[in-house]
C-alpha cells in the first residue's frame, strides 16, 4: 500500500515570476513508488553540481534568484522540492515527515538523476561528496570574503557553519558546504 497524498495541481504554479524552468517530476523513486517529487535540473549534464536544498517551509522557487548565476556559470543546477513541499506531493499522514524520510528519499534522487555523489557502502548508498550545498535556511547575506569581516560575524559564520557540517555530515562525507542567501541580515 502507498502513501496517501495529495497533489497541487499544476495551474497553480502558472506564470511564477523569475521561474522560466520546465518542471521535472519522478514517481517512481526506490521506496517512494506513487509519490511524485518535483526538481529542476538546469544546465550542461556533464557540468559541476550545485544542489539546492530548501529548507522549511519553502521550496525551490526560493533559488529563482540564484539558479541564473550559477547557470551563467556553467554549473548544473539541481533544485528538488522535499515531499510535502512546493510542486511535490503532500503526504497526508504528519508521521511520515521524518528525517529519514527526507534524507532518503534525497539519496534516491541524487542516484535517480546519476549526479555522481553516491557511492556504496555497507549495501547503502551514502553521499560521496558535496561540493556545493546551497541552502537557505542558515545563514543569511553571507559575504564571499568572511575573513574579512568583523570577529563578531566571523564566530557567527564559524557557528552556523559547523551547524550546517553536522547536519550534512548525517547525509555522508562533505568536503565543503556554500551557504548563500537572497534576502535576510545578521
Amino acid at each position: 500500500m502507498g502513501i496517501e497524498a495529495l497533489r497541487t495541481d499544476d495551474s497553480r504554479f502558472v506564470d511564477l515570476p523569475d521561474w522560466p524552468y520546465s518542471p521535472q517530476y519522478v514517481e517512481d523513486l526506490h521506496g517512494y513508488e506513487g509519490l511524485r517529487m518535483h526538481y529542476i535540473d538546469e544546465g550542461p549534464v556533464d557540468a559541476e553540481v550545485i544542489l539546492c536544498l530548501h529548507g522549511e517551509p519553502t521550496w525551490g522557487y526560493l533559488f529563482r534568484r540564484m539558479i541564473p548565476v550559477f547557470l551563467e556559470a556553467d554549473y548544473r543546477v539541481v533544485a528538488p522540492d522535499y515531499f510535502g513541499f512546493g510542486r511535490s506531493d503532500k503526504p497526508v499522514d504528519d508521521a511520515v515527515y521524518t528525517f529519514d524520510f527526507h534524507r532518503d528519499a534525497l539519496l534516491a534522487l541524487i542516484e535517480r538523476l546519476d549526479l555522481g555523489l553516491l557511492e556504496p557502502h555497507h549495501d547503502e548508498f551514502e553521499l560521496r561528496r558535496i561540493d556545493r550545498v546551497v541552502r537557505k535556511d542558515l545563514v543569511h547575506l553571507l559575504p564571499r570574503d568572511v575573513a574579512a569581516q568583523p570577529a563578531h560575524f566571523q564566530q557567527r559564520f564559524d557557528g552556523d557553519l559547523n551547524r550546517v557540517h553536522g547536519m550534512f555530515n548525517q547525509l555522508g562525507h562533505i568536503n565543503s558546504v556554500v551557504t548563500y542567501s537572497l534576502s535576510g541580515s545578521w
